[in-house]
């Protein structure tokens, strides 16, 4: 299949070229050297070299606590999510209820992926600033 020019003259390409280009661009941007880098615009001290040391701040170790505790209570939230939701997908089942039973079934699905994203979010905050230091 060829690409087909539209009115405007640009080159509209099938989907599967675009898919394996996209992929292509990705994998050789993932196996490129790592950047060198780039001195600071303004004269100063570039900011990519300033150490992150969570301990160097006052009353981070309490941050990280009360950060702590907050997924404690999301994790308990999700669990109470659960298991109310599968009381609800129960009785609406047992009544044959399907809006009941549906809603149920969407909770349980819906607490269980707040826990995932609760018990991933230390990684994900790390994968996410880590393509942030790249730029």
């Amino acid at each position: 299949m060829d690409a087909t020019a539209g009115d405007t003259g640009t080159v509209s390409l099938p989907i599967t070229m675009r898919v394996s280009w996209a992929i292509a661009s990705r994998l050789q941007r993932l196996l490129s050297p790592a950047p060198t880098p780039r001195p600071s615009r303004s004269g100063g001290t570039n900011l990519q070299d300033v150490p992150l040391d969570p301990d160097a701040l006052p009353g981070a170790q309490s941050f990280i606590e009360i950060v702590g505790g907050l997924k404690s209570y999301g994790v308990l939230a999700a669990l109470a999510g659960v298991v109310i939701s599968a009381m609800v997908l129960g009785v609406g089942r047992w009544f044959g209820n399907p809006y009941a039973s549906s809603a149920g079934r969407a909770g349980v699905f819906a607490s269980l992926a707040a826990a995932l994203v609760i018990g991933a979010s230390g990684q994900l905050v790390e994968w996410a600033f880590n393509i942030g230091e790249e730029f």
